[in-house]
């Protein structure tokens, strides 16, 4: 399944939430094959704290890809990424090999 977490909903997924609290619910109950993430969200968390957890939980999807408009939230969010692994050409679609 896709899931988007951002405060846009005119994404392509299978399941939208605002906010990092809904995201991990979502992410420890439904098997995600790709996420887009945008850094502002609605609630405490930020995108980029929300990929901290996921990463330290190994949770993580294969394929994610940063949405946020703001170059260096996306470039933060970018090099965590990188440093678990994943790959980009364009530093907004990223893919982690097993």
């Amino acid at each position: 399944m896709r899931l988007a977490l951002t405060k846009n909903y005119n994404r392509s997924a299978d399941i939208f939430c605002d906010e990092a609290r809904l995201a991990k619910q979502k992410l420890q109950r439904v098997v995600i094959t790709q996420m887009s993430i945008d850094h502002y969200l609605n609630g405490r968390e930020s995108g980029y704290q929300f990929l901290l957890w996921a990463i330290r939980k190994s949770l993580m999807p294969t394929h994610v890809v940063l949405t946020e408009t703001n170059t260096e939230r996306r470039n933060a969010m970018g090099l965590l990424l990188k440093h678990d692994g994943y790959q980009s050409p364009d530093g907004m679609n990223f893919m982690k090999q097993y």
